[in-house]
């Protein structure tokens, strides 16, 4: 029995030393799909070309997403903003976001059952905004959008040639150009 707990216990504690801890500072750099309830005091990089995966996770930083990168953010909270380069993907469901998102050119952002306590704000890319409630702005220029049974507590403002519809959104303030 004692041989088996020995490379166990060597084992658990390497998986925990890899693990990143809620009290680490600066940045970690996200290049797998496994953080999973994870307490991340500290930024999210996600470099060009990588992806990454936040299931369950606070994040009490914000998050950068490279060029060319994926992230998929589920059942998450982000005490920060979440930015994303060009040409990427990002997935948030089921989410909290406790700062402002913004979707660079070329990008795919899909957001369902949402809360967004920033502004929302998306050039030149696809924007699949459900069942989301922003508490501030939304606004797209250029690219694409669709919002569906969205809550935007302020304005919604489409400029830059942006195409897209509207199905059963609650607007606070004006719409402009959507």
């Amino acid at each position: 029995m004692k041989r088996i707990f020995t490379p166990l216990a060597a084992l658990a504690a390497v998986v925990l030393s890899l693990s990143p801890s809620a009290s680490a500072k600066g940045s970690f750099t996200c290049t797998t799909t496994g953080n999973v309830f994870t307490i991340l005091d500290q930024n999210i990089v996600v470099p060009a070309g990588a992806t990454c995966g936040l299931v369950l996770d606070t994040v009490n930083g914000n998050i950068q997403i490279g060029n060319n990168a994926s992230a998929n953010i589920i059942f998450s909270t982000v005490n920060g903003n979440v930015s994303v380069g060009s040409d990427s993907t990002v997935t948030l469901d089921f989410d909290i976001v406790n700062g402002n998102v913004s979707i660079g050119a070329g990008s795919q952002a899909a957001l369902a059952f949402d809360k967004l306590n920033g502004n929302y704000s998306a050039f030149d890319a696809s924007s699949d905004l459900a069942f989301s409630s922003f508490v501030k702005n939304v606004t797209i220029t250029g690219g694409t959008y669709s919002l569906a049974l969205d809550t935007i507590g302020k304005n919604l403002t489409c400029n830059g040639g942006a195409t897209g519809f509207l199905i059963f959104n609650s607007i606070g303030g004006h719409n402009d150009g959507c």
